[in-house]
């Protein structure tokens, strides 16, 4: 397909640079393993005529800082005039990320990244969280003695009975954000709480589920109250016009959601709205990666 459209456009395949750049679950991989995927995968780019990029695995900052780019130019504010930017909170599977616009520098904070894009002088703050993914958060309730309060009655399958109980899965969930003391930290910056945020990504996927688009913690709470009592086969006939994936979790996600944006993070309500597309774009952080190194 790629030289189908290389073709097409007159394009040579040595003319393109091809960068391949792992993440949350290539940090997991060790050293020696990685080197040995990444020489492997620069070995087929070449094979196949590319000019070889970069091969590496990422920050979770550097991941952060890509998809707070990514937003914000689809959002039209990385303009040469300077604007008023959208914060991100991002789920992935193995790894979270919270980025935002802020006025101090990387010497007074080392989650602070300043880069420059059309000649202009962001300071980003962009922090990541290895564990509070989606698929990993799911797995950290599956090893508590509790977790069936954080599924679905008549779920019964992976060890699981479920018998869902908003109180008791919020306490489950907020026993495992505990481990993440840093979280906190983000709350005492000034620009935290003046900024708008879009959730992107997983987090994006379980808000819209629950049908939610920029509702407090009451509005989520309650959506979360109406569907999660339902019995699963229930919830999996409403998920046939939304997200069937992993249908059995979206109501461990919503509680991990409402714990992490409005008890931990305490967003001012509507200051998170949901967001798959801008101006009917995809958003994906590979967009923000190619925007920096166009701008180094």
């Amino acid at each position: 397909m790629a030289t189908f459209l290389l073709q097409e456009h007159k394009i040579k395949p040595d003319e393109v640079v091809v960068s391949i750049l792992g993440t949350a679950g290539m940090r997991k991989v060790t050293g020696v393993n990685q080197k040995e995927i990444y020489a492997r995968a620069k070995e087929a780019v070449s094979d196949n005529n590319f000019e070889p990029g970069e091969f590496r695995t990422i920050s979770g900052q550097e991941e952060g800082v890509y998809a707070w780019v990514d937003v914000n130019y689809l959002n039209g504010t990385l303009e040469k005039k300077k604007k008023k930017t959208k914060g991100i909170i991002e789920i992935g599977g193995s790894s979270a990320q919270i980025a935002f616009a802020t006025d101090k520098t990387k010497h007074q904070d080392d989650n602070i990244m300043s880069i420059k894009i059309n000649d202009v002088n962001y300071n980003v703050y962009a922090v990541s969280f290895l564990g509070l993914g989606s698929n990993d958060f799911n797995l950290s309730i599956t090893e508590k003695s509790e977790k069936d309060f954080c599924y679905p009655k008549e779920y019964n399958e992976n060890n699981i009975s479920g018998n869902f109980s908003l109180e008791k899965c919020s306490a489950i969930v907020d026993s495992i954000l505990t481990q993440f003391p840093n979280l906190k930290k983000i709350t005492q910056n000034e620009e935290f709480y003046n900024s708008e945020f879009f959730a992107i990504s997983g987090l994006y996927q379980t808000l819209n589920f629950f049908g939610v688009k920029d509702e407090d913690k009451t509005g989520l709470t309650n959506k979360i109250k109406d569907l999660c009592k339902k019995d699963y086969p229930d919830i999996v006939i409403y998920s046939e016009n939304r997200d069937r994936y992993n249908t059995f979790n979206k109501c461990a996600n919503a509680v991990f959601a409402n714990e992490l944006l409005f008890n931990v993070l305490n967003l001012p309500s509507l200051h998170i709205k949901a967001v798959k597309k801008i101006n009917n774009t995809n958003i994906r952080w590979t967009l923000g990666y190619a925007i920096l190194s166009q701008n180094r």
